[in-house]
């Protein structure tokens, strides 16, 4: 199978929308927590710097993918090295520059110190890169993140095809793959149906969004949304996908040789980090952990930033002696079917937990059945993984007050507005041997005077809290 002169045809596009000109406002970096994560830190904790990063991005009609013309490079990229990865058009795509601005720019990004970044066509990386024409082995991708900020609509045969590959590159190479929905219609197939990438959308709901139809159906799409840092409305998925592939840059240069720059956890960090605040209508239930709009909520890097700067929490397989702190993550190489893991939180009196967000998250296992490197036949395996949280201030695992357990997907997400004092434990659970990464994100903060709701809530369960989900 090949793809011949597909990206310049009306198959594909781009994630439309462009604007040249500069942000009149630093709103954006209020919404995503960067203002706070600076003013708290005294300037940038990271930049992205050592982070290498790759953009792909759709041709547009005289085939340009890359962000700037030949020649000096413009203040937005000054001091950076960009390089032509497909080497064919040379020419700037403005909304290769738009994209790249908000992904890497020196004007316009939270990701400044990104010095170094490859950008490939579409095309090419579809074809050449991930091993679509000739069917083989999709090559190594030497990248912490990569940003797609376009869409495809092949048939289901070729987008599970090129969806199971992207899937092997996430795994095998461990890199972060964001990818944008598009901004309206239906579910587009590719790369929105993958399974170990993020899915971003936009704040104001006006993405394409809904549950998959193939290669696993019934996942909630998008993952998560965020904010353009372009000038609108309208606004587009194309500028609110770099968003969270620049907060993914700088997350990887905090995590820089620990697991929480695997794939897996460093979604499941992202995603924990994101803030309900901006959405008084979302909503999750036990067995769809994400809201069908708004995907885990707002990204925010200040929330992911200090889950990373925790460190690594160790869950107990027996009852835990010890217990975690309000931030924080942890990755379990392999949990067997005949054991649990378990997180204790433990609040004391007079203090509370607010905004409380557990995401568990786990990649779908590819691999590549045939040994030889002109081959890639791919065979997939999804294991299921279950989070319950109960009240275990009297008891060990004494009340169930909440559980995610939905049976497609691989993200399982519970959320609290607020927990008073007491001992709390979570309880992860599997089907099959398999690896998974745990992050934990909620501010610590004095208990206030028991209003109404926290007493009624302490009144029918001996334990205040407040959570966004429907009854079970």
């Amino acid at each position: 199978m090949r793809l011949v002169n597909w990206l310049e045809r009306t198959a594909v596009g781009f994630l439309f929308g462009f604007i040249l000109v500069d942000p009149a406002a630093a709103d954006w970096r209020d919404d995503i927590g960067w203002t706070r994560l600076v003013t708290e830190y005294s300037g940038p904790p990271v930049t992205g710097a050592g982070v290498q990063v790759s953009v792909v991005e759709g041709s547009d009609n005289a085939g340009n993918y890359m962000p700037m013309n030949p020649g000096p490079l413009p203040p937005e990229f000054t001091g950076k090295t960009i390089v032509n990865g497909t080497g064919t058009h040379t020419g700037e795509s403005p909304h290769s520059r738009q994209v790249s601005r908000a992904m890497f720019g020196n004007l316009t990004s939270i990701a400044t110190g990104t010095s170094h970044v490859t950008v490939y066509s579409a095309g090419d990386w579809i074809d050449n890169r991930i091993g679509f024409a000739s069917g083989g082995d999709p090559v190594p991708h030497n990248f912490r993140v990569q940003n797609h900020s376009w869409v495809y609509q092949p048939s289901v045969a070729v987008a599970e095809n090129i969806l199971k590959r992207v899937d092997y590159v996430a795994q095998r190479d461990q890199v972060t793959i964001v990818a944008g929905t598009a901004n309206s219609g239906t579910l587009l197939r590719v790369l929105v149906h993958g399974y170990n990438l993020l899915i971003v959308g936009r704040p104001d709901g006006g993405h394409s969004k809904g549950l998959t139809s193939f290669y696993g159906t019934g996942r909630v799409r998008p993952d998560i949304v965020a904010p353009s840092p372009y000038p609108g409305p309208p606004f587009y998925t194309s500028h609110t996908t770099p968003i969270v592939s620049s907060i993914a840059t700088l997350l990887h240069q905090a995590a820089a040789g620990t697991d929480a720059a695997r794939s897996d956890t460093m979604r499941a960090i992202i995603m924990a980090g994101a803030t309900k605040d901006p959405f008084p209508t979302w909503n999750r239930t036990t067995t769809r952990p994400l809201d069908t709009i708004y995907g885990v909520g707002q990204a925010n890097i200040y929330n992911s930033y200090k889950i990373v700067e925790a460190g690594e929490t160790n869950g107990s397989l027996i009852e835990p002696t010890s217990s975690i702190g309000n931030y924080g993550w942890d990755f379990v190489s392999s949990l067997s079917p005949s054991d649990a893991m378990h997180y204790d939180i433990v609040i004391p009196p007079g203090k509370e937990w607010r905004d409380v967000s557990l995401v568990l998250a786990w990649n779908i296992n590819v691999e590549d059945s045939d040994p030889s490197p002109a081959v890639f036949n791919p065979v997939t395996t999804l294991a299921n993984f279950d989070m319950r949280f109960y009240d275990s201030s009297g008891t060990f695992l004494g009340t169930l007050l909440d559980q995610s357990v939905a049976t497609a997907g691989n993200v399982e997400h519970i959320f609290f507005n607020s927990l008073g004092p007491g001992r709390y434990t979570i309880r992860i659970t599997t089907n099959m041997n398999y690896s998974f990464a745990l992050a934990w994100s909620s501010t610590a903060i004095p208990e206030p005077l028991a209003g109404a709701t926290l007493v009624l809530a302490s009144t029918l369960l001996g334990v205040s809290y407040r959570s966004r989900r429907r009854p079970f």
